[in-house]
């Protein structure tokens, strides 16, 4: 329910309080609160810049972080390519190592066949020497023979040995 003043009854029960709610001089009220409007716009005003110069600085550092991104991607994407392509000649190389390394192998079996079997024979027939009758220089020169055989044999052996490691 709201209460409207009637014209009967007056606004101030007393003439003294009427000269102290009133004023002479309303403009200077107007004035008044036009300055603090105006105060408060202001400081509105600066405030809405601040705000819209921290989110411009925001805003270009996220520009700035999203185009740092980019490029880090684009080199993270160039950097992998490269290591994919290392990594193929890599493994290719490896392969051609392994093929060496299979190739050497056949050929220090096939070069020990052939050292082996002629050192054997040399050995043997020398063995079979010093059973007969020699003079002491020729025995001692085929049981030179056989001993120069003998660790030339195992020389050989050792590095196949070694090779096959």
């Amino acid at each position: 329910m709201i209460l409207v003043p009637t014209p009967s009854l007056p606004v101030y029960p007393s003439a003294q309080m009427e000269e102290l709610h009133t004023t002479n001089h309303p403009e200077i009220f107007m004035v008044i609160s036009l300055l603090i409007f105006f105060c408060t716009s202001v400081v509105f005003l600066l405030y809405d810049r601040f705000v819209e110069q921290r989110q411009r600085r925001v805003l270009y550092a996220a520009i700035q972080s999203t185009a740092n991104v980019l490029i880090l991607e684009v080199k993270v994407k160039e950097r992998t390519r490269k290591l994919k392509d290392s990594n193929a000649r890599l493994e290719e190389a490896n392969r051609k190592v392994l093929l060496a390394s299979a190739a050497q192998l056949r050929h220090f079996a096939c070069m020990s066949h052939e050292i082996r079997t002629p050192l054997n024979c040399i050995i043997g027939m020398s063995s079979l020497l010093l059973e007969t009758e020699l003079n002491p220089q020729q025995e001692e020169s085929v049981q030179m023979i056989v001993t120069s055989g003998d660790l030339l044999l195992t020389v050989v052996n050792d590095v196949l040995d070694y090779s096959r490691l």
